[in-house]
């Protein structure tokens, strides 16, 4: 398990062909991995952790939280609430993905990994390529969709960064029409 002290995460889950999709970020104070603690060893290395800014994370012995947890139901009850939340989230993200146009995943990527500093505009810290394997598509046709975002100017990019110009049009993107 992890909890993130500060910046931004991004949990990355592998497929046996080699692709990746991005599962998760996550940010400061947030718990990461709680159901690997409770899962035997050789089902969990799927995946990756990517800081992509300056980052600072715990990693916590799983077998030292599956004892406590066994001894004490509070934190038994803590760990189940947080992986509640957890899994309620992926549900939304997993039907918002099946359900969302390509330009609404790229949309929904950019605003789910957005990284906030005061008094600026919030910025990606992403690559063309990674944000097409954490949407599943072609760099090709993300491409496409960032060009489209910038004619209408709601992002601006720069080598290796998004940087959204107006997060509320953004999220006005994702509603179902």
């Amino acid at each position: 398990m992890r909890l993130v002290a500060e910046g931004l995460l991004r949990i990355v889950r592998t497929v046996p062909d080699g692709r990746t999709i991005t599962q998760r970020y996550m940010r400061r104070g947030e718990v990461g991995g709680i159901a690997g603690a409770f899962i035997a060893p050789y089902t969990r290395n799927t995946g990756r952790c990517d800081a992509l800014v300056h980052s600072v994370y715990y990693e916590f012995r799983n077998e030292i939280w599956r004892m406590t947890a066994e001894r004490d139901a509070r934190v038994a009850v803590a760990l189940l609430t947080e992986l509640g939340r957890i899994a309620e989230l992926s549900m939304e993200h997993m039907a918002n993905r099946a359900l969302a146009s390509m330009r609404q995943r790229v949309v929904g990527q950019l605003l789910d990994a957005a990284h906030y500093e005061d008094g600026q505009d919030p910025v990606v810290p992403v690559t063309q390529q990674k944000l097409a394997e954490g949407v599943g598509s072609a760099r090709e046709v993300v491409a496409r969709i960032l060009h489209s975002l910038r004619e209408e100017h709601l992002i601006a990019t720069k080598f290796g960064s998004v940087v959204l110009l107006d997060p509320e049009r953004l999220r006005s993107e994702l509603s179902v029409s």
